[in-house]
């Protein structure tokens, strides 16, 4: 059992039992050896001494043997490696058989000498008794005779066996003297003997089947075992191990760990195996193949003694892939931080219950935090913005709930200054593989500086509106007046006439007006008035926001009033181009805004061609019908507009002239879009431009 127990490190409480009565037998065959032994030298002082020493001998191997199977067996202690059971236990089988040869069957032979003497003594002595008790003697003596040398002979014999390793056979005398007690002796010492040969034999068996079983599995196992000693010499690998570096097994028995190792030098490795402790360190390093390429593996690492002799168990893992794998995550990893830390927004992420798992840097400064990991695991209630942290929340819980992102919407926050700011936000729900909802990402911008400028923005708009309508209603009012000045100059002369036709004293009915003149005179009168009343109406509208006064009218017929009023106006010559197109249908606009849109474009390309002292100027006036609306077109041949003056010609405060406000294009695009209409402009440098109205039809 001893190696058995040893070799597996167990013991089962019926192994210790057996255990215990094969120590008992031993002890009590031990004892009876040393007690016949002591009788017979008693009774043989020669032979006391050698017999004395064969017995401590053989007691004393025993003995040694029982003390180490109690030390170290039954207390489950299990220090003691087999092979050094082995070693013991043979040495004490070896002292046995030593003492068996050396003093034992000497002994054994010097007692049957001593017996076959004194049994000749006694033949002799009885030739002078009478015939009949030397009959009697004779026939006594030579049965002792033959019984002392059978009994000898049965002791040689199963001496020799004995000495021949058959411990199998057994000494049986059939007398009651010495010699039967010696040869008991021999029986119980040769039974204490097989025993521990049938457990050695035993114990040896299990030893080969665990050596194989051990040998099979590092020979057949996944990962690649070697075996090296203290100076990097190899002493075992398997064939996974041979596999992975791409050698024979036979070449890598001559080899040291330092051929294949591609990270440390030998002096290294070296100082690492010296280092090495017995709880299995597990490392990484690179080794180099046969062909010359290298991969990464991770090594397991454990000092080990066998036989004497110290070992370094190693089992190497390939982890190139794996190695490749974490590169490549850790790449794909620092590159979400770097896009995360460097994107424009602001960006966190949280858990269900709206704990903060993690953001950027942009956003732990809001939040009044020195680094991101300062506000893993708060909740908004913990930070600047408590104020806000329930409006926060509802946002989240529902956007989680419902799994529906909530995108690019306004909210206040709160900075570490105290101060609120504003931020455009979108949060969307985070999901695992399972699609279910794990957290929340958020991101937003600051737009604090955004909504101020727009609040700027709108409160000019407003001040360019108010400007606008006030240009609006400057330049009404003097076309408005230019407009009650002729109906008013034709009341006065009509109302002249009429009262010198009154006054005259004349009865001459040829000089005399007629009837029918006074009537006309009366009516031009109030057609004068209602245009008068008419313009009016037209400047209390502009005055108070109204709608434009609308009405069907012809639209040549204002192009060529307008541009017979233009002409009138502006002394230096130009030469006019009037296309207008035949029986064109009446538009549904105000007359009045008409003539002021007209009135603008046409000093803007008279003033353009004149700054760029065009020699002789002209003015092509167009008229065309497309679909539903009425096109009016005025061309120049001015030098034209920059293509960067085109994107900006009808901002409000625009101008290309050194001259004006750049107010003109403005009112003119809003009089026109009022109207229901459009105003644009086309232009290539050098060769003028054209400005494009449109006017929806009367029908």
């Amino acid at each position: 059992y001893g190696a058995g127990i040893l070799t597996k490190k167990q013991a089962t409480e019926y192994q210790k039992a057996d255990l215990n009565t094969l120590i008992i037998e031993l002890g009590n065959a031990l004892k009876r050896l040393r007690i016949n032994l002591e009788k017979t030298g008693r009774y043989n002082p020669a032979l006391q001494q050698s017999l004395s020493a064969a017995s401590s001998d053989i007691t004393g191997s025993s003995q040694q043997i029982v003390d180490l199977v109690k030390s170290d067996i039954l207390t489950s202690h299990f220090t003691t490696p087999p092979r050094d059971f082995f070693k013991m236990t043979t040495a004490a089988i070896d002292r046995g058989y030593a003492q068996l040869y050396e003093s034992l069957l000497p002994a054994a032979e010097a007692l049957i000498k001593a017996r076959l003497t004194r049994a000749e003594s006694a033949l002799r002595i009885s030739l002078g008794i009478s015939f009949l008790v030397v009959l009697v003697v004779t026939y006594f003596a030579v049965g002792i005779y033959y019984s002392i040398i059978d009994s000898v002979r049965s002791l040689s014999r199963s001496a020799h066996a004995f000495a021949g390793g058959d411990i199998s056979g057994r000494i049986d005398l059939g007398t009651h003297d010495e010699l039967k007690q010696i040869g008991d002796s021999f029986n119980k010492m040769a039974d204490g003997f097989s025993a521990l040969l049938a457990e050695r034999k035993q114990a040896e068996e299990l030893l080969a089947k665990e050596n194989y079983k051990n040998e099979t599995l590092v020979r057949t196992a996944s990962d690649s075992i070697y075996i090296y000693d203290l100076n990097g010499d190899v002493v075992q690998v398997n064939d996974a191990f041979c596999r992975m570096l791409g050698y024979a097994k036979e070449e890598m028995l001559s080899m040291n760990v330092a051929q294949w190792n591609a990270q440390w030098s030998v002096t290294e490795l070296k100082n690492i195996v010296a280092n090495l402790k017995l709880t299995n360190p597990i490392f990484e390093t690179i080794h180099r193949r046969r062909d010359g390429s290298t991969i990464n593996v991770e090594v397991s690492a454990a000092k080990m003694e066998i036989n004497g002799r110290q070992l370094v168990f190693n089992a190497a893992r390939n982890i190139t892939e794996r190695k490749h794998a974490e590169d490549a995550l850790r790449k794909s990893k620092d590159l979400l931080q770097s896009i995360v830390e460097n994107a424009p927004v602001r960006i966190f992420w949280k858990d269900r219950a709206s704990r903060y798992l993690g953001c950027n840097t942009q956003f732990a400064k809001d939040a009044g935090c020195a680094s991101p990991a300062e506000l893993i695991g708060k909740t908004d209630f913990d930070l600047e913005w408590r104020c806000q942290a329930e409006l926060y929340h509802a946002d989240e819980k529902a956007v989680m709930e419902s799994g529906i992102p909530k995108l690019d919407y306004e909210e206040p926050l709160m900075n570490p200054d105290g101060q609120v700011v504003w931020g455009r936000t979108s949060k969307v729900p985070l999901r695992d593989k399972d699609n279910e909802v794990t957290g929340l990402l958020g991101i937003y911008s600051d737009i604090t500086e955004q909504k101020k400028v727009e609040q700027e923005l709108r409160d000019r708009n407003e001040g360019v509106e108010q400007l606008l309508k006030q240009q609006v209603a400057t330049q009404t009012a003097a076309a408005i007046a230019h407009e009650l000045n002729q109906p008013l100059l034709a009341i006065t002369a009509c109302s002249d006439a009429a009262l010198r036709t009154f006054k005259s004293k004349c009865f001459d009915e040829s000089r005399c007006i007629e009837k029918e003149q006074l009537s006309q005179s009366l009516i031009l009168n109030k057609e004068q008035a209602i245009r008068a009343g008419k313009s009016l109406r037209h400047l209390f509208s502009v005055l108070h926001d109204q709608v434009p006064v609308a009405e069907a009218f012809d639209l040549n017929l204002q192009i060529q009033s307008s541009l017979d009023e233009f002409r009138k106006k502006y002394m230096p010559p130009f030469h006019e181009a009037r296309k207008l197109e035949r029986k064109f249908p009446l538009v549904q606009a105000s007359r009045l805004h008409t003539q002021i849109v007209m009135t603008n474009l046409l000093r803007n390309s008279m003033e353009a061609m004149q700054a760029a002292r065009i020699p002789t100027p002209e003015l092509t006036v167009r008229t065309t019908q497309d679909g539903t609306m009425a096109r009016v077109t005025i061309q120049d041949n001015g030098p034209g507009l920059e293509a960067q003056d085109m994107e900006h010609i009808f901002d409000a405060f625009y101008t290309t002239k050194p001259t004006g406000i750049g107010m003109g294009l403005k009112i003119s695009r809003s009089l026109i879009k009022a109207n229901g209409g459009n105003l644009w402009a086309e232009s290539t440098p050098g060769q003028g431009s054209a400005f494009h109205f449109t006017l929806p039809l009367a029908s």
